[in-house]
């Protein structure tokens, strides 16, 4: 009867030391998975901020247009309603002269039909959306994205 109860014990005491060891591995490897993609989506992150940034500087970027001093979101505004594709172009020639200077793929768009770049962008989760309110009640949504 001893003997009996003796390979039980050691059975269990086995198979316990073994439920243990694969939990301690499967833990171990689940925390290095999840670090990983802590250290992803602290870079996505990051380069988030940056477009957002980079966006909204561009928007209240500064330009001279007819002798006045307007904002890039205003000259988007202008050109959307306007027939004149002055506005267009000078919107799309500020757009290069201001982006070409800080990246070297980027693509800028909006709703109204404006558009400018200097390459394609490959990371389509790096683009980043602002709206501007359009001179008829609507808006305009911009995007930016870099690569």
């Amino acid at each position: 009867m001893k003997k009996a109860q003796i390979g039980t014990t050691q059975a269990l005491l086995i198979s316990t030391v073994i439920i243990v060891i694969l939990l301690t591995v499967f833990f171990f490897f689940i925390r290095t998975l999840s670090i990983g993609k802590a250290i992803s989506s602290v870079e996505g992150s990051s380069m988030q901020q940056q477009i957002i940034y980079s966006l909204k500087a561009y928007l209240n970027t500064p330009i001279e247009v007819d002798g006045t001093i307007i904002t890039m979101s205003d000259l988007i505004r202008i050109s959307s309603f306007s027939s004149d594709m002055k506005y267009t172009e000078l919107a799309r020639t500020e757009t290069n002269k201001i982006f070409n200077r800080i990246y070297s793929k980027w693509a800028l768009s909006s709703t109204s039909g404006f558009s400018a770049g200097s390459g394609v962008v490959a990371a389509q989760k790096s683009i980043i959306s602002a709206d501007i309110p359009d001179m008829k009640g609507g808006k305009i949504t911009v995007y930016l994205g870099l690569s």
